[in-house]
């Protein structure tokens, strides 16, 4: 399926900026501290997702055809904002002495698990019928509320 195969690619393009975007986020981290960079991370994947409602609400509605190219840029800030969090989260490593391989591997492994995301959400899809736009609507509710 066309829309599939764009999403896909959307979706993979946004990890490999992601990964090039670790440069900046070191260096972001370097000048502001931890605190700074994990606040500016919140927002960026805030903002990420928020964006991503453009594209879902356009697919939804039938004019994905005008909306679709906010995907990779909704991606795009989402992933930076998680590879900036990553960064932020190698600041907690210090404050705990005694887990700080434990910590360091949480860490590494967070950028990695967003992988499973589509999976899992292709499984409720299937599940529960209920369509991609509805599903991340309420993902962004979450992760609000989740920052509130």
């Amino acid at each position: 399926d066309k829309q599939y195969l764009f999403v896909s690619q959307a979706w993979n393009s946004a990890m490999v900026m992601g990964g090039v975007i670790q440069f900046f986020a070191g260096w972001f981290f370097d000048r502001v501290g931890g605190r700074v960079t994990a606040v500016t991370a919140a927002s960026l994947v805030a903002l990420g997702l928020l964006m991503l409602q453009i594209p879902l609400l356009g697919a939804q509605g039938g004019s994905d055809v005008h909306t679709h190219s906010w995907l990779f840029v909704a991606l795009l800030f989402a992933n930076t904002g998680a590879e900036m969090g990553g960064k932020a989260g190698m600041a907690t490593v210090w404050h705990l002495p005694a887990h700080q391989t434990f910590a360091s591997a949480l860490v590494m492994c967070a950028p990695y698990v967003t992988g499973f995301l589509p999976m899992l959400i292709s499984a409720f899809m299937h599940s529960t019928a209920l369509p991609l736009s509805s599903i991340m609507q309420a993902w962004v509710v979450l992760v609000i509320l989740a920052g509130v």
